[in-house]
């Protein structure tokens, strides 16, 4: 199946590249002003406070929050240097290391999450209704999964 022509294509790149140029910046600064998290830091701190057992293995958190291991590193080692998670070994496989939410880190999570929730408010509510946003939502998820299964074409 053939997406669109060339132009649509470039049309709906431009406008998906616009459109994180100005929500993310936007959202970054208030999530950073109110609590200190980056955007990095919240997305991988939420993915640990909402695992099971608020518990995450480095790479599930890679691959969840889309950045590469030494990233991950960074990030995990600055939430743990704040006292909002802490690394674990494995019990049984000590090769696997596993991020904890600490009680400080379920804490500043609910703060955080109460401040993306209003900037998404404020960005999204009276711009899109809730079909809309579901589509998007189901396009973008599209869009991600599709980027990740496709090999690369050479030429």
């Amino acid at each position: 199946m053939v997406a669109g022509t060339p132009e649509l294509r470039r049309q709906t790149w431009d406008a998906l590249l616009r459109a994180q140029a100005r929500v993310l910046p936007r959202v970054h600064r208030a999530l950073y002003v109110a609590t200190g998290l980056s955007l990095s830091e919240y997305t991988v701190l939420a993915e640990i406070a909402c695992g099971a057992d608020g518990m995450a293995t480095m790479s599930h958190l890679q691959d969840r929050a889309c950045m590469s291991a030494a990233g991950i590193t960074r990030v995990v080692g600055s939430l743990e240097q704040q006292g909002l998670v802490s690394r674990i070994r494995d019990r049984e496989d000590r090769r696997l290391v596993h991020a904890a939410v600490t009680a400080a880190g379920r804490r500043r999570h609910r703060g955080a999450t109460a401040t993306l929730d209003a900037e998404l408010s404020a960005v999204l509510d009276g711009h899109l209704s809730n079909t809309e946003l579901a589509s998007m939502a189901r396009v973008l998820e599209s869009l991600g999964n599709s980027a990740v299964s496709q090999p690369r074409k050479s030429g």
